[in-house]
């Protein structure tokens, strides 16, 4: 995930100094997750689609802490490999492993134990050359999908946050009581 400081925004700035805390971090929040909500599908929708699970599952989070909003925008936990797809990896050798969870009935002498290999659709990544329990993954090109996201969409990002922010205070003042 990439870092971005937005910057340009003190008129809104100083509306929301007026108002208290609570409100102030409620306002936030929304903006925040306004302006996370337009990267985040713009970046599900440039996501490597093989089987589609990683555009479905780009999560967003946002914090607020000493008056500083921070949002975090990118694959979720479960689709860990979205950061590896996005800086690409070199060509490395793994070493497979064996599990310890117990394989179902009938799985021979070796207890239940399984050998986990690297394998795709069509091949499994074994060289010959290799000793066995060793595999050779070919790496993966990068695809930026992510900086590239936030490129496009980042300003657009800035200005639903700032119609998020200025609907926000427009709320709040036509909740105060008239006549003061």
């Amino acid at each position: 995930m990439a870092d971005v400081t937005v910057t340009g925004l003190k008129d809104l700035g100083a509306a929301l100094a007026t108002l208290n805390a609570q409100v102030q971090a409620q306002i936030l929040a929304d903006a925040i997750n306004a302006g996370a909500a337009v990267i985040a599908l713009d970046m599900s929708q440039r996501a490597p689609h093989r089987s589609g699970r990683l555009g479905r599952n780009i999560a967003t989070e946002y914090s607020i802490a000493a008056g500083v909003a921070e949002a975090r925008i990118g694959p979720a936990r479960d689709v860990f490999y979205g950061g590896i797809l996005n800086q690409g990896a070199k060509r490395h050798t793994i070493k497979t492993f064996v599990s310890r969870r117990r394989a179902t009935r009938g799985q021979g002498r070796s207890g239940g134990l399984r050998k986990k290999v690297l394998a795709s659709p069509d091949r499994v990544f074994q060289s010959k050359s290799e000793p066995l329990g060793t595999v050779r993954h070919p790496g993966v090109a990068a695809d930026p999908f992510m900086l590239n996201a936030l490129a496009v969409a980042g300003p657009k990002a800035v200005d639903a946050m700032s119609r998020e922010i200025i609907a926000g205070v427009i709320r709040v003042a036509a909740s105060v009581p008239k006549g003061g």
